[in-house]
């Protein structure tokens, strides 16, 4: 993989992956029109983001390192494009909770590797390398998020992210 290809493809799965957190406050008040979700219900959906997209870096990173980071971003891709599906598809909260906290687990796998590819090509700028990559975990919401109040459709919004990322992110990977 050349170094620019590496950077890239990690500036770009970020990209994606910022719209799991920094599109909550778009998302959040939609959930709850869209299917009838209370403050809790909503909010649990955030926390189980931010938990399962943590612990999953742990596993995603060990199987990287144990398998190698092709196949554990394909999976992670999957998993994190079928987090938007959920909330497309599915219409009660618990249900909807399970799909989100899978999509949070592809997402947090997805974080780990596109962070360590600018540690493993760059060693003379491991900084400057990580930190353009992780420049798109703010990046892509921070685009995308006018798109989404302009469209203020939870169901447009995800079905495109899912499309999207199930186009973009496997190949990618």
């Amino acid at each position: 993989m050349k170094k620019e290809t590496a950077i890239l493809t990690g500036l770009i799965i970020m990209c994606f992956n910022s719209i799991y957190q920094y599109s909550w406050s778009v998302f959040a008040p939609q959930l709850s029109a869209r299917y009838g979700l209370n403050l809790i219900e909503v909010e649990s959906l955030f926390t189980a983001y931010v938990i399962f997209s943590t612990v999953a870096q742990l596993l995603g990173g060990y199987l990287a390192d144990t398998r190698g980071p092709r196949l554990v971003g394909i999976a992670a891709s999957v998993m994190s494009s079928a987090g938007f599906l959920g909330l497309f598809g599915i219409k009660s909260y618990y249900p909807m909770l399970v799909i989100w906290s899978l999509g949070s687990s592809g997402e947090g796998m997805l974080y780990g590797i596109a962070i360590n590819a600018g540690v493993k090509w760059f060693g003379e700028s491991r900084g400057q390398a990580t930190g353009i990559i992780s420049m798109g975990f703010g990046l892509g919401a921070a685009i995308l998020n006018p798109l989404f109040l302009l469209i203020n459709n939870i169901k447009e919004v995800a079905i495109a992210v899912f499309l999207a990322e199930i186009i973009v992110l496997p190949p990618m990977s």
